[in-house]
């Protein structure tokens, strides 16, 4: 059998990736320190994985910046809070790494992402 020439091919990016990532639409609330000062805004997550999240967030950030990230996670009903690290940046567009996890946040993300999975 022939394979689908229409079906979408892998790119570098999504080759390397250590955890699949799944499209989300959901708020975010994002908390960090500036200047000595808590700054809070609010955004849009577009992608989740086990590791981290990609997110719209409308606020100059630079990469390597650390903030808290406060999300309820698809089929969940409980907010959750994640310490992460900005990796990289288009635009306005964030990409986060979940750092230091405890084992219920882990439990949370796994169920999300497997449940992701199937859609």
């Amino acid at each position: 059998m022939a394979a689908d020439s229409s079906a979408p091919k892998p790119t570098p990016e999504h080759i390397d990736r250590r955890c699949p990532r799944f499209p989300i639409d959901i708020p975010v609330g994002i908390t960090l320190v500036r200047n000595g000062t808590k700054v809070g805004c609010s955004g849009r997550a577009s992608e989740l994985s086990e590791r981290g999240i990609a997110s719209y967030i409308f606020m100059d950030l630079a990469i390597g910046d650390w903030l808290a990230v406060e999300i309820t996670l698809p089929y969940s009903h409980e907010a959750v809070r994640f310490d992460a690290v900005i990796r990289n940046r288009a635009g306005f567009r964030y990409g986060l790494e979940f750092k230091e996890m405890n084992p219920r946040q882990k439990q949370l993300l796994v169920r999300a992402c497997s449940a992701l999975s199937v859609l």
